[in-house]
């Protein structure tokens, strides 16, 4: 499953502790099926069949969250992702695929007005498309912050905690802010299975 979540976003301040938002979003989903022998170590036909079982569909979503600060440097949130928990047809009536409620909690401390230590947690086994795997991962990183956001620099790692053999995966991100314009880029190493992730994200803040 493939999917694009354009959101609309709500956040309001309930009281000086307490703050909560909510995510209203439609995904729009391609499902694929297909299963093939492969002994040649072509995967042409295989790709070419799988691309012609894409099913395209669309569903309502919602994510919610609460942010806790008990006092004005530490905050406890937890968050909800796909909590009506939509689900996506697959072609020829081969069934479905859901995308189940997740559930994250996490704390964040500033001990310095430009340093934060963060760290969360999934608070249930979240399955995965290959059966019989599954994911809850914990995660810890540091930001440290210049004036006025024009450079952020950060380091973490996370793990898979419900697959005992999973590696520690190391992170690291660097953001600069150009007036309005904010840039952020980030990177995951595994230095184990040598693989690497990363992402690019751009903002407009006013």
């Amino acid at each position: 499953i493939v999917t694009v979540e354009p959101a609309f976003s709500f956040a309001t301040q309930l009281n000086e502790k307490l703050h909560i938002g909510a995510n209203a979003k439609m995904i729009t989903a391609s499902t694929y099926i297909h299963s093939q022998f492969i002994s040649t170590g072509d995967f042409g036909t295989f790709t070419d069949n799988l691309d012609n079982s894409e099913t395209t569909s669309n569903k309502a979503a919602v994510d919610a969250g609460i942010l806790f600060a008990p006092i004005k440097s530490f905050n406890i949130g937890l968050v909800g992702r796909n909590l009506n928990s939509p689900k996506f047809p697959i072609v020829g009536g081969a069934g479905e695929l859901e995308l189940e409620r997740q559930y994250r909690a996490g704390v964040a401390w500033k001990p310095y007005r430009n340093v934060t230590f963060s760290a969360d947690y999934d608070l249930s086994k979240n399955e995965t498309l290959t059966p019989g795997y599954e994911d809850q991962t914990v995660a810890a990183g540091v930001e440290l912050t210049l004036p006025k956001e024009i450079m952020s620099f950060r380091g973490g790692l996370y793990k898979n905690t419900a697959d005992s053999d999973a590696n520690v995966v190391y992170t690291a991100g660097l953001g600069f802010r150009i007036f309005y314009l904010r840039v952020d880029v980030a990177g995951a190493y595994d230095f184990d299975e040598r693989e690497y992730q990363a992402s690019v994200d751009v903002a407009l803040r006013f």
